[in-house]
């Protein structure tokens, strides 16, 4: 589930290069991974190569830079754990 205004990129929308050439290739590329029943909570914004557990929730307005673990709230910016999820 993904709150509105949720953002996934798999990219970084450009290259860095002084070379005029280079920065007009098409930006590299990372799969985004999201398992099952993940809540993501709005205006959060998920980036490249990252893989999101199954059963995990991210807080609204979260920026999630790297894995998370299953069955975990993480938050914030850049995203942390904040709670381990049980039954």
């Amino acid at each position: 589930m993904f709150g509105p205004g949720t953002k996934i990129v798999d990219n970084d929308s450009h290259r860095i290069s002084i070379d005029i050439n280079e920065r007009r290739k098409a930006p590299k590329s990372n799969p985004i991974i999201i398992e099952d029943n993940v809540w993501i909570g709005m205006n959060s914004l998920v980036l490249k190569g990252v893989c999101i557990g199954k059963n995990s929730i991210v807080a609204a307005h979260s920026v999630v830079t790297k894995n998370v673990p299953e069955n975990v709230l993480v938050g914030g910016n850049p995203a942390k754990i904040i709670k381990t999820l049980t039954k």
